[in-house]
């Protein structure tokens, strides 16, 4: 006579899965940001973390050297930053927009022209982030490769700063749209209609190459995937 078989009883998840999902809850997510990306970024975690309340995110927010450097040093798990350097041995996918625009005060002369020079554009005054900030070198590549040199009037190392500087008329400024949107939409700041602009940039989800990253950080990339703010490598989505 045969034996019978007792009936298997599955469990909601596989062993390994439950295990990466405790692992998950318990731990922790260190990432840097660069100060252009500041608002944008804490958004997007505080959205993320709606997902995953017990997850501990630690946040550094720095210039571009400085993130590059924790990157190096390894002492983050991944970084949102600009276009990163192809040299340091980094692994950089592209998500959401980031076009940069030209801003003035409200009052500014040039606020009713349309399609301004860029010849034009650059007699007038710049406020500029410090040396090393990713913004300051892409705006200064942009202008200098078309043989053009910025007027600089101040340095600040705060975008915050830079658009109370605009905003009571101390110079023009190059930053991002998003950053902006709400002083526009107040009557503080315009945005100037100027050749070239705005200037179509990215902002990178970026680690180290090779990292093997932990279940934290591997979700919050996945995250980004799954809501497609991440490009397709084949360049055939649009960026949001």
């Amino acid at each position: 006579m045969q034996g019978t078989t007792a009936p298997q009883h599955s469990t909601p998840y596989p062993l390994n899965l439950t295990k990466s999902l405790r692992r998950l809850d318990d731990g922790q997510l260190r990432i840097a940001v660069t100060s252009a990306a500041n608002a944008f970024a804490v958004d997007l975690i505080a959205r993320f973390l709606q997902q995953h309340p017990q997850l501990q995110v630690i946040l550094n927010i720095a210039n571009r050297q400085e993130v590059l450097a924790s990157l190096e040093r390894n002492d983050i798990d991944m970084a949102i930053m600009g276009e990163p350097p192809q040299t340091l041995g980094l692994v950089a996918m592209p998500f959401h927009r980031n076009d940069l625009i030209v801003i003035a005060a409200a009052s500014h002369p040039l606020r009713h022209e349309l399609n301004i020079p860029l010849q034009r554009i650059a007699e007038e005054p710049f406020v500029l982030r410090e040396l090393g900030s990713g913004t300051r070198e892409a705006i200064l590549r942009f202008f200098g490769e078309r043989g053009l040199q910025l007027r600089q009037s101040l340095v600040m190392n705060s975008n915050e700063a830079i658009k109370q500087a605009v905003k009571v008329g101390m110079g023009l400024a190059v930053v991002a749209r998003h950053s902006v949107i709400v002083k526009m939409e107040s009557g503080y700041l315009c945005s100037l209609s100027v050749d070239g602009f705005p200037l179509r940039r990215a902002w990178h989800l970026v680690h180290r190459k090779g990292k093997q990253l932990a279940p934290a950080p591997r979700e919050f990339k996945t995250f980004l995937i799954e809501h497609q703010y991440v490009q397709h490598t084949d360049g055939a989505e649009e960026l949001l």
